[in-house]
């Protein structure tokens, strides 16, 4: 598994971006993700989807990303 923090800021909104793309070469597009943002605090939001599927936009300096490795699976409810 890798974990992306702090993944886009305004200063460099692209990064994510990229990284996924790198991602996408080595991982198929239906590997796991998982996305916090402000995790623990008000306004705390998370979502499960694929590494093809994340929501660039949605996104911030205040998110982590959980990216799965070739044996992650969704069990149950997704979480």
């Amino acid at each position: 598994m890798l974990a992306i923090y702090n993944p886009r800021s305004k200063t460099r909104p692209h990064g994510l971006q990229r990284a996924l793309q790198l991602l996408l070469e080595h991982r198929p597009a239906a590997t796991p993700v998982g996305i916090v943002r402000r995790a623990m605090r008000d306004g705390q939001w998370r979502q499960v989807t694929t590494l093809g599927q994340v929501p660039v936009e949605e996104v911030d300096m205040q998110s982590v990303l959980i990216v799965g490795n070739s044996r992650t699976y969704l069990w149950g409810d997704g979480w």
